[in-house]
């Protein structure tokens, strides 16, 4: 399991969102195939664009958490 900071883009006042037990993400992409990501690549979840990613799901230890880009954003996998 790994830690991610998640952020309101564009929103420096609201507090961030960290999940401490993320198991695995799946970016549904917009116009690519989808980008899975795990233990061994979740470092790269800072490289995306998330223009281009239409949701995700974050699979956690209890159950999946579905998430719009628009409203919260990766920033960091701690």
């Amino acid at each position: 399991m790994f830690k991610l900071k998640l952020i309101k883009p564009n929103d420096d006042e609201t507090d961030p969102i960290i999940i401490n037990t993320a198991k695995e993400i799946t970016c549904y992409m917009l116009g690519e195939n989808d980008k899975l990501f795990n233990q061994q690549n979740c470092k790269k979840l800072e490289e995306i664009d998330w223009s281009k990613v239409g949701s995700y799901k974050i699979e956690t230890s209890t159950n999946p958490i579905y998430f719009d880009p628009s409203q919260w954003i990766i920033e960091r996998v701690l």
